[in-house]
């Protein structure tokens, strides 16, 4: 069945700062790093599956003594420290947050009906994230988002459609929804322009 794309549901990213001072990498991705260049003398193959080079990855941490990942966590705590002193003399544009993102926000009706999670979310949801946690328990949620996408791209075209099926039939059920909740905000909104004007009339 060929995907339905309706308009409106891409989501766009808050535009950041360029100026904005980077966010430091953690013990762990200092040490991917190397681990990385050393898969791609010693199994090049694995470093092009993302997956399967981030399992492998994953495990290969889990053997790294706390001596082994000392230099690394002393990388860390420099970039954070000097991360922590930009920050301090960093002073965002007008409109954006301190952390260097424009904000788009707008306040939204609790009642509203939810938007339904696109099809990468609920592969997220389905114990990816939790699964990639323990296996790094050190990754950031930033480095969750960029790990479970390139391991989204790579996924099986069976398995992903699933679900996008479940997302197509959950954002069929949203519009349902959405139009019964715009529906009934507009006869609250006749119901008080109509008592508004009964009362004018008095």
């Amino acid at each position: 069945m060929p995907k339905v794309k309706s308009a409106g549901t891409k989501k766009t990213k808050a535009k950041k700062d360029p100026n904005a001072p980077k966010r430091p990498l953690s013990s762990y991705f200092i040490w991917l790093q190397d681990f990385r260049a050393q898969m791609r003398i010693e199994r090049p193959d694995l470093v092009k599956s993302v997956r399967d080079f981030g399992k492998a990855a994953g495990e290969a941490w889990k053997d790294v003594t706390l001596e082994e990942r000392e230099p690394y966590q002393e990388k860390h705590l420099v970039l954070k420290a000097n991360y922590q002193t930009a920050m301090e003399s960093y002073t965002p544009p007008k409109g954006y947050s301190k952390a260097g993102s424009m904000s788009t926000k707008k306040l939204k009706d609790p009642n509203a009906p939810k938007k339904p999670s696109t099809a990468f979310f609920l592969f997220m949801g389905d114990g990816n994230r939790t699964r990639l946690k323990q296996e790094n328990p050190e990754i950031t949620p930033s480095e969750v988002g960029k790990v479970l996408g390139a391991e989204w791209r790579e996924l099986d075209q069976k398995i992903k459609s699933g679900y996008e099926k479940t997302y197509e039939t959950n954002l069929i059920q949203w519009r349902k929804d959405k139009a019964a909740y715009e529906k009934s905000l507009l006869k609250k909104k006749e119901k008080s322009e109509s008592e508004s004007e009964e009362s004018d009339s008095e």
